[in-house]
């Protein structure tokens, strides 16, 4: 349906993304599809929908922009982790659900769901997007009658029989994302597409609590009815849907009784806790000692949590997505992403790694946005002082030697990947004014 492309709208020096039509494309229900897209997309304004900021279908020119999701793809996340833990995936099926009764009840139906068409923001924020297949209740039907149209893995009955389909198959393919989401694998596969939709026609498929023994009933029970092969059978809507992720609980273990001859119903059992001599410690008459590393023990525990926590978040942290980021030819992209692996560095040192062999490229962009990160990691670069000298003393470009003496007094800062440390020392201090407060209290509890 196009080819995209990221492209800077030069007004307000915005990066966004360009869907482009080839101009050599003539094919009508080609170019009307395309149409529809932006013209769908003009409608639709949601956070879980990717934004379009509009187009042109003039002339020989088709094209549109839309905001750059720079997250990857649903399906590349369940690729690396698929299954999710069901609780991680029950709020991103809140977002997908979210977006498809948003388009609903603008009378869209996006007939192509799959894992691959959700978009994850670097916030973690789920975007739909690919409508080239969607259609509205009131347009003029592209797909010829009994044309199959979709993605062979997730598409309900009535798409591979080619009928008028509404948005309850859109629902049909959530129920085969999320079955993959929460198992690891898509409800049918098999060898070749014919033997896939098959499956889809007349196989039943497997219940998700049979894969996933952590799945709560009422999550495999809504994923089970979304998978019905008769579309009556399925919840009524994206807004049903919704109602019942917002009340799954996990699933509750109960130790019950068997049940007696006479057929009475089992009953939770009672659990005798053995009796136990009682032990009673006062910290006014413990001694002194003791106290402190009552004290002192949990806040130290807690100081090195806080900082281990720290370092972890820091180093996930959008990593991937800058990482990818630093190899593009845009040079003010780059240079963003310079400075937040510079950020990330001063937790990750593999990070300030690559960013340092930027330094030895022959492109003075890529040396700029490299100093430009160290300067970011601060104190915690000062090992790369050297290399940063010598490109002050050596290099052609003005700009270049402007940037490695900002980033030579950069690198002469504090380093704080020791935040943790410090947060120690002064959780021990208040451990010792805590211990202050105790004595004070305890002398006047003895009197």
């Amino acid at each position: 349906m196009g080819v995209v492309y990221r492209a800077r709208y030069v007004k307000n020096d915005r990066q966004v993304a360009v869907k482009l039509l080839p101009e050599e494309v003539t094919d009508e229900i080609v170019l009307g599809r395309f149409d529809r897209e932006l013209e769908i997309l003009r409608k639709l304004r949601h956070p879980n929908i990717v934004h379009s900021f509009g187009g042109t279908t003039e002339g020989e020119h088709r094209f549109y922009a839309m905001e750059i999701v720079g997250g990857g793809s649903f399906d590349q996340l369940l690729k690396k982790r698929a299954p999710l833990p069901w609780e991680l995936a029950v709020k991103y099926f809140q977002q997908m659900t979210s977006a498809l009764a948003y388009a609903h009840s603008h009378e869209v139906t996006h007939r192509d769901i799959k894992p691959g068409n959700f978009l994850i923001a670097t916030n973690g924020q789920l975007k739909l997007s690919d409508f080239g297949l969607a259609t509205f209740a009131s347009a003029q039907n592209l797909t010829a009658a009994g044309k199959t149209m979709g993605t062979f893995r997730y598409m309900s009955p009535e798409q591979i029989r080619g009928k008028n389909i509404g948005a309850k198959a859109d629902l049909y393919s959530l129920g085969c994302v999320m079955f993959e989401t929460l198992t690891g694998k898509p409800p049918f596969d098999g060898n070749s597409p014919a033997e896939i939709l098959d499956q889809h026609l007349h196989k039943v498929p497997p219940r998700v609590s049979s894969i996933a023994f952590d799945c709560p009933s009422d999550l495999d029970e809504l994923v089970s009815s979304l998978l019905q092969k008769d579309p009556g059978k399925r919840p009524a809507n994206a807004e049903a849907v919704q109602q019942k992720l917002e009340n799954i609980s996990p699933v509750k273990m109960v130790n019950v009784t068997q049940a007696s001859s006479a057929g009475d119903e089992p009953t939770i059992a009672a659990i005798d806790t053995p009796s136990v001599k009682k032990f009673e410690l006062s910290l006014w008459t413990a001694p002194s000692w003791v106290v402190a590393l009552v004290i002192a023990i949990p806040l130290i525990l807690l100081a090195w949590t806080l900082h281990v926590h720290d370092r972890s978040v820091a180093a996930q942290m959008a990593l991937q997505t800058w990482e990818t980021a630093w190899k593009e030819s845009n040079s003010a992209f780059r240079k963003e992403a310079a400075q937040a692996l510079g950020k990330i560095g001063r937790y990750d040192h593999d990070t300030l790694e690559m960013l340092a062999e930027g330094l030895e490229s022959s492109d003075p962009q890529v040396q700029e946005a490299a100093l430009l990160g160290l300067q970011a990691a601060g104190g915690n670069a000062e090992e790369y002082q050297s290399q940063v000298h010598d490109l002050r003393q050596n290099s052609a470009e003005p700009y270049v030697r402007y940037q490695a003496e900002a980033t030579e007094e950069a690198l002469k800062g504090d380093a704080i990947s020791q935040s943790g440390f410090l947060r120690s020392i002064i959780l021990a201090f208040l451990g010792i004014a805590l211990y202050l407060v105790y004595w004070v209290l305890g002398k006047k509890y003895a009197e």
